[in-house]
């Protein structure tokens, strides 16, 4: 049962919301079953980290029921406890939502005939609704018209207006956005989007900048759409000011996304040459940090620790990185974090010299995040190499070509990245135990430093590289 959506689900809780949960499941309004209750005690007693031990099928069973061990009756009770969860997950996030309990209540007042209510309740949400809730106040506002028609008033005309306002506010915001995402995906999947309305949008957007910048939003999406267009460093520059200036006033749902805009634009240059971008990308990581934009829920992203830790170190900033990891140990998820932070500090250490420490790590760890594990395996066939265990890097080899191939997670760019680092590392490994036994020409470690230089699709160039001119410098010497 460790790995069943109930426990996934369950884990996923913070002890506040838990114990809500709780009460939620002892309500008879929500809950009359007996057993469901009592499973959900007896899983408590363990949470968060459910130890294998604790939740197997049997040892639930025989706190729940009499006699011999049966899968359906324990079955029946686990879906029931994970149907009240789900339960519990839509309404809260219902009940937190500020515009949609009390929209949908005034359809309710509004079939019952409490006109009185009807008109109180309007007025209160629309007071409270923010100004740039556009798609809100486009429903309050169509709401208010499809009454006052019902009605026969004519006097509709400049609500009419306003609704038409909030619409496009919200369609031009809507339609950037997912223009933003297609032009993102087209970046990493060979597909070809037409956007030739939403590049009319950005048009009449830019043709009327001022009407629109006092909108956070959309400017954010304006911005993006054009700098993945390639229009310029002043769109990244205007997107990082907005970022900036203005992220309060940006849902915390979308935060992520222009932020990766900005991430993707500074990485791309990067893999360019242009080296200088590594501070930038540095930096924004920091703001992210400092926002909380890094977690997912309340737990950090291993995705983003992994780049954060990535690009400090690139930097030289390894103390920055280990109290980074330090300091966040406790925000990355329990299954996750024992890998998160072994390979993390392995790769400090590597930087270091210290290449048994980072071998140590690396294989006191279980790597069940696929990236985390492509990672892993690249940073053992380095510290093979460095540390001349050539046998191991063959064997290393090998199985990291068979890893590639079976796996399907990975994308393609991927595994073409990594497939060029296994044939160039093998290229350099031969010439390197040839160098044992005699000299190699230095016009041979050219061809294979030309061949690392022509090649476009490639991890870990650099390694490669100073690889390559240690070999050259020894053949000069």
């Amino acid at each position: 049962m460790k790995s069943s959506k109930l426990l996934r689900l369950l884990s996923s809780l913070s002890a506040w919301e838990l114990r809500h949960f709780r009460d939620f499941v002892y309500s008879p309004f929500h809950n009359k079953h007996e057993g469901i209750r009592q499973l959900l005690d007896i899983l408590m007693k363990s949470y968060p980290e459910f130890e294998a031990e604790e939740v197997k099928k049997e040892v639930l069973y025989a706190q729940l029921f009499e006699g011999a061990y049966r899968l359906q009756p324990l079955s029946d009770v686990a879906s029931g406890l994970t149907k009240l969860l789900e339960q519990f997950l839509g309404l809260s996030a219902y009940q937190a939502d500020d515009f949609y309990p009390t929209f949908y209540l005034l359809d309710e007042l509004k079939a019952r005939g409490l006109e009185k209510e009807y008109s109180q309740h309007f007025r209160q949400l629309e007071r409270r609704l923010p100004q740039d809730a556009y798609y809100q106040h486009f429903l309050m506002g169509e709401a208010y018209v499809d009454d006052l028609a019902k009605k026969k008033n004519r006097a509709t005309d400049g609500r009419i207006e306003e609704v038409s306002r909030n619409l496009d506010f919200y369609y031009f915001r809507t339609t950037l956005r997912f223009a933003c995402e297609r032009l993102n995906r087209q970046k990493v999947v060979a597909v070809d989007f037409d956007l030739s309305w939403q590049e009319q949008v950005a048009d009449h957007i830019s043709s009327r900048l001022e009407a629109f910048e006092a909108d956070a939003v959309l400017m954010v999406y304006y911005h993006s759409f054009r700098l993945l267009q390639g229009k310029g460093e002043a769109h990244f520059k205007a997107l990082m000011h907005l970022l900036q200036t203005r992220a309060a006033r940006i849902p915390p749902n979308q935060l992520p996304e222009a932020y990766g805009y900005l991430l993707n634009h500074c990485i791309r240059q990067i893999n360019q040459g242009a080296l200088a971008f590594r501070q930038t990308l540095f930096e924004l990581y920091q703001w992210m940090v400092e926002q909380r934009v890094i977690y997912k829920g309340k737990w950090i992203a291993i995705s983003h620790c992994k780049n954060i830790v990535t690009v400090a170190r690139q930097l030289g900033k390894y103390q920055w990185a280990e109290d980074f990891l330090n300091a966040h140990l406790i925000s990355i998820e329990p299954r996750f974090r024992e890998a998160t932070y072994a390979y993390n500090l392995a790769t400090l250490r590597y930087e270091e010299g210290r290449f048994n420490e980072a071998l140590t790590l690396l294989q006191s760890a279980d790597f069940t995040d696929i990236f985390y594990a492509l990672g892993a395996k690249t940073l053992l066939l380095k510290i093979y190499y460095q540390e001349g265990a050539y046998e191991a890097l063959t064997s290393l080899l090998d199985a990291f070509t068979v890893f590639l191939r079976r796996n399907r997670l990975l994308g393609a760019v991927q595994v073409a990245r990594h497939r060029n680092l296994l044939k160039l590392t093998r290229q350099l490994l031969r010439l390197k135990l040839r160098s044992l036994y005699s000299p190699v020409e230095d016009k041979v470690l050219i061809v294979l430093k030309e061949k690392v230089e022509a090649q476009k699709q490639l991890t870990e160039r650099d390694w490669l590289m100073r690889e390559i001119g240690r070999m050259l410098k020894e053949v000069e010497e």
